[in-house]
């Protein structure tokens, strides 16, 4: 990992306090990520206790098709993990631990919604 910062290039610097400098530098970068995750685990961790502590709550649709949380989760956790956002990854990973009950029924993709709308909502007909 380079750093420029203009600080640790100069040769005033012994070489072990420069190493020293840089790698608080890399350690506060890493707790950064870490925060960053667990941030986006835990904040998708509330709303989607919102959303499950509603008697009914309603099904999510895209074109049409019934999508499930899981599904959609497992998409953005892969997407953080390339585009290396941590906040993405830990959301990711929290919505599809939370939909993992129904991961058999994730690419079942029930018709129902508005097919002529992106995203619709209906409230279920039955309780789950």
């Amino acid at each position: 990992m380079k750093f420029n910062y203009p600080f640790l290039s100069k040769k005033k610097l012994p070489r072990k306090k420069k190493l020293r400098i840089r790698r608080k530098l890399v350690n506060k970068t890493r707790v950064r990520r870490q925060t960053q995750f667990g941030k986006g685990f835990s904040e998708t961790i509330t709303a989607l206790n919102k959303w499950n502590s509603q008697s009914n709550p309603p099904k999510g649709y895209i074109l049409g098709y019934r999508t499930h949380h899981g599904l959609f989760y497992t998409i953005v956790g892969l997407a953080g993990l390339y585009y290396n956002i941590p906040y993405l990854t830990g959301a990711g990973l929290a919505g599809v631990l939370d939909d993992v009950g129904d991961i058999d029924h994730w690419l079942d993709f029930e018709r129902g919604g508005d097919p002529n709308s992106l995203i619709s909502f209906e409230q279920s007909t039955q309780y789950a």
